[in-house]
C-alpha cells in the first residue's frame, strides 16, 4: 500500500480527518516512496552486474508546530515501505548511538564514514523524529554526519519543530554548524505546516495522571499509583546508579521508580541518564515539579529532557505539580522547546497515553505497525 491510499484509507474510516497541508505532505511522501522503490529495483539489477552505486533519493525536511501531525505523517510512510532495511529513529537516540559508535572508534581514521558506511549497509533509508541541536558537541559532529550518510545515498526524512535555518540558533560556533543546514536543504524538500490544530489536545482533553496543587491529596494520589502498579515490596530512599552518577528515590520497585522533581531534574543530567531509567522501568513517578522560573534554564532544559526520553520510550509518567501544565513555565530563553513539552505532557498524563504505553522494558523504538489515530 502507498503513502496516498494509506493516508486515504485512514480518512475513509474515520481513523483521522482530513487535512489539506498534511495530504499535501503525504503527496510528497509518495513521490519519496515512488523514487526508493525504483532505486531498490535498480540496486537489484546492477548489484547483478557487480555495480552498487544508485543515485541518492532526496528526502524531505518535515517541521511545524506541536502536535500536527508532523510523526504521525512520517509513520504513515515508514509503514508503507515494503523493505525492511529501513530505520525509524528518534533524533536524541541517534545521536547517543552516534557517540558511543565514535568511542569505540576512537584513534580510527574518519570514524563517520565508517559508521556512514556500515549504516548504508542496513539502510536505505532513515526517519528521524524530532530534530533539535542543543548540545554543542553534536552541532560540531553533524556536518560531517549528514555529509557521510549523503555520500553513501542513504535517504534522510525529518521532522523538526524549527525550519533549518533556526537549528541551532545562537548556539556556540554555530558557523561551523552552518554546512549542515545546507547539506539538509540541499538534499531534502522542505515543507513547513502552517496548520493551527493541536491534535494531542484534541484527543486528550482530560488529565488523569498530574495531580495539582502540591496537597495532601495529590501525594496520597501517588502513593496509590505506586501501590497499584509496583509488583515487589517498595526500597524507600533507595540510591540508583545510572552511568556512574547517583539518584536518590523516594520509593523503587520493580518497575516503577518515584523521584522528586529535583532529585532528578535540579542537577546536571544527560540524556543518557533518562535513557538508563527508561530502560529499567515502565512507570516513572515525578512528585513536587515547582513552576520553572526564567532564569532557570538549566533545571527547563533537564525536565524537557526527561519529558521526551519517557514520550519516546513509551512509558508511564505520573506527576503532582505546583502549577497546572500550561503554568509551569510561562517565559524563559526555553520557553519555544517547551511547546513541545507541555503538548506532550498533557497526551501523557491520560488514561488513553497509559493504556497504550507498553511494559516490556524496551529501550529500543518497536517497528511501526501502522500510524495511530491523530
Amino acid at each position: 500500500m502507498t503513502p496516498i491510499e494509506y493516508y486515504q484509507r485512514l480518512i475513509e474510516s474515520d481513523q483521522i480527518l482530513e487535512d489539506d497541508q498534511q495530504a499535501m505532505v503525504v503527496k510528497q511522501f509518495q513521490v519519496i516512496h515512488d523514487h526508493l522503490m525504483h532505486a531498490t529495483s535498480k540496486f537489484t539489477l546492477l548489484k547483478k552486474l557487480s555495480l552498487t552505486k544508485t543515485d541518492l533519493t532526496k528526502g524531505l525536511y518535515l517541521w511545524g508546530d506541536v502536535g500536527i501531525g508532523k510523526t504521525f505523517l512520517m509513520d504513515c510512510f515508514f509503514y508503507c515501505l515494503p523493505f525492511k532495511n529501513k530505520l525509524r529513529i528518534h533524533f536524541i537516540k541517534f545521536m547517543h548511538m552516534i557517540h558511543e559508535q565514535l568511542t569505540q572508534l576512537q584513534g580510527t581514521t574518519n570514524p563517520l564514514k565508517k559508521i556512514a558506511t556500515q549504516l548504508a549497509g542496513e539502510t536505505k533509508v532513515i526517519c528521524f523524529d524530532e530534530l533539535a541541536v542543543n548540545d554543542i558537541a553534536d552541532a560540531m559532529l553533524l556536518a560531517g554526519l549528514f555529509d557521510a550518510l549523503y555520500k553513501e545515498r542513504i535517504c534522510l526524512i525529518f521532522t523538526s519543530n524549527s525550519s533549518p535555518d533556526n537549528l541551532y540558533l545562537k548556539g556556540l560556533q554555530r558557523g561551523n554548524f552552518l554546512p549542515a543546514i545546507e547539506l539538509l536543504k540541499k538534499n531534502s524538500e522542505v515543507i513547513h505546516i502552517t496548520t493551527q490544530s493541536d491534535y494531542r489536545l484534541q484527543n486528550y482533553a482530560d488529565n488523569t495522571f498530574y495531580y495539582t496543587p502540591l496537597d495532601n491529596d495529590a501525594e496520597q494520589k501517588l502513593q496509590t499509583q505506586f501501590s497499584l502498579l509496583s509488583k515487589q515490596p517498595a526500597e524507600v530512599k533507595k540510591l540508583l546508579r545510572i552511568c556512574d552518577r547517583d539518584i536518590m528515590t523516594r520509593k523503587v520497585s520493580e518497575g516503577v521508580a518515584w523521584f522528586d522533581f529535583l532529585k532528578i531534574c535540579g542537577v546536571p543530567r544527560s540524556q543518557d541518564d533518562y535513557l538508563a531509567i527508561a530502560k529499567n522501568y515502565h512507570t516513572i513517578i515525578v512528585s513536587n515539579v515547582t513552576a520553572i522560573q526564567p532564569e532557570q534554564n538549566d533545571l527547563a532544559r533537564t525536565f524537557i529532557s526527561l519529558v521526551d526520553v519517557l514520550y519516546d520510550t513509551n512509558k508511564k509518567l505520573i506527576i503532582s505539580a505546583e502549577k497546572p501544565i500550561e503554568q509551569l513555565y510561562r517565559s524563559g530563553r526555553m520557553l519555544f522547546e517547551f511547546a513541545r513539552t507541555r503538548s506532550r505532557l498533557i497526551e501523557m498524563q491520560t488514561m488513553a497515553w497509559h493504556n497504550k504505553c507498553d511494559h516490556n522494558f524496551q529501550l529500543a523504538l518497536a517497528p511501526c505497525p501502522g500510524p495511530e489515530k491523530t
